[in-house]
């Protein structure tokens, strides 16, 4: 159609915030709201255009839990901290790749859907307060929930379905229902806890 489309890289952690330039594909971090950092294997940082290294953020919008210098496990390609299309002085990188293998819900013979894909209608939405995805077996999906004062029964029976039409029929799809969601050892929440390698 014609239409730009523009990126935009950030966590639920308010680490990073950063958006495609106007003027070209390159992504721009905004200095106010977090501390970037961009390092090496070693914890040194990137300043040589061209390197990829690892996102590393210091929130300044997460006051109840401030992380600093917290390490994403997102990785991006140094550009240089002055755009030469828009004229901006902010670090910009290109390249963003995050953990890829962790955003895929896995059918038995090997196929994926992507948890974007899995998104919810509204109406679900406003009876959970809270969803995970886990993945120990490809085929095989337990989607844990946390109830939100609106869910009722019948919202179990619109979940499978929407679940079940998202991946193949074989596909074993199980609700689970808890108070709190799981967390990876470093203590960081993740939508998907997967075991399955690509």
């Amino acid at each position: 159609m014609g239409i730009r489309f523009y990126n935009w890289y950030g966590h639920s952690e308010k680490l990073v915030l950063a958006g495609y330039c106007e003027k070209v594909d390159t992504y721009h971090v905004e200095p106010t709201y977090g501390y970037f950092e961009l390092i090496d294997e070693k914890g040194n940082p990137i300043k040589e255009p061209g390197k990829t290294g690892e996102i590393v953020g210091t929130s300044f919008h997460n006051p109840g839990m401030p992380f600093i210098r917290y390490r994403t496990g997102d990785f991006a390609e140094y550009v240089g901290d002055h755009c030469h299309a828009c004229g901006r002085r902010v670090p910009i990188i290109k390249n963003v790749r995050g953990r890829w293998s962790g955003d895929r819900i896995y059918n038995a013979d090997g196929s994926f859907v992507t948890t974007t894909a899995l998104n919810l209608h509204s109406d679900l939405y406003s009876a959970i307060s809270g969803i995970q995805y886990v993945q120990e077996k490809k085929g095989e999906l337990i989607v844990l929930i946390i109830k939100s004062p609106e869910y009722r029964m019948n919202h179990e029976k619109a979940l499978y379905e929407h679940f079940q039409s998202k991946l193949k029929k074989d596909a074993i799809v199980r609700i689970e229902y808890t108070d709190k969601l799981r967390k990876l050892p470093n203590g960081k929440f993740s939508h998907i806890i997967s075991s399955v390698k690509a």
